[in-house]
């Protein structure tokens, strides 16, 4: 990679190829994130939900039966950010 001496400039297609590294590296841990994230919705409840067999409020009464889920990452945060990028 091209690293600039003070007062040289960037080529160009450095900076395309770069970002495009970058773009594409954020798109493969989003992807991963998110398929982590939503992995509920593979199988039971949450892929019978996908697939339109259940509906919101049979969804509220399993909330109200099972209680609050547990807490599995702190990564809300990023989540939003990283949406937020894309909006």
């Amino acid at each position: 990679m091209y690293r600039p001496e003070q007062g040289d400039t960037i080529p160009l297609q450095e900076l395309v190829d770069t970002h495009l590294q970058l773009d594409l590296t954020q798109a493969c841990v989003t992807q991963r994130y998110r398929e982590q994230r939503y992995r509920s919705f593979d199988s039971g409840d949450g892929a019978l939900f996908e697939q339109g067999q259940l509906d919101l409020v049979a969804l509220r009464d399993m909330a109200l039966q099972r209680g609050e889920p547990a807490h599995s990452s702190g990564k809300q945060e990023w989540y939003e950010n990283v949406i937020n990028q894309y909006l």
